[in-house]
């Protein structure tokens, strides 16, 4: 059986590695619930078995945000990191070679949450390039 203080010595690390991660949650009582949570799972204590709790317990709404943040907040910056990066001539030559399926199909991925879609939505600001349609959803007969 493992110990409370087995998944902390885990914890710790994780916070070490990844700090702005657990920040978002990141006071006594969460710490304390996580640890208990972990403790009662019994799962190998790892830093991807604390990755995989805190995203499972957020989700179910068990962690709250102490940063004052959401998911969407945090892909907008992700996307403002992307798109500082200068697009180069070889990004806006692949993506005006890009078939129109192809082009739909990687910008789409993921509702349009992704880093090819930030990147091209960086190249539609600056050469006017034209978004893709969303993909229709396919029915299916039954």
């Amino acid at each position: 059986m493992f110990s409370e203080k087995e998944y902390a010595t885990y914890l710790d690390a994780f916070q070490r590695r990844v700090p702005a991660h657990w920040a978002r949650f990141d006071c006594p009582t969460q710490r304390d619930f996580l640890l208990k949570k972990l403790w009662e799972a019994q799962l190998l204590p790892s830093e991807t078995t604390i990755q995989y709790f805190i995203e499972k317990l957020a989700k179910q709404g068990q962690l709250v945000r102490v940063d004052g943040g959401n998911a969407e907040n945090d892909f907008q910056r992700q996307v403002a990191k992307i798109q500082e990066e200068p697009l180069l001539k070889d990004e806006i030559d692949w993506f005006a070679s890009l078939s129109a399926a192809e082009l739909q199909d990687r910008y789409w991925q993921n509702n349009a949450h992704n880093r090819f879609a930030a990147r091209y939505q960086l190249a539609m600001k600056l050469w006017g390039f034209i978004a893709p349609a969303k993909p229709k959803a396919e029915v299916t007969g039954e």
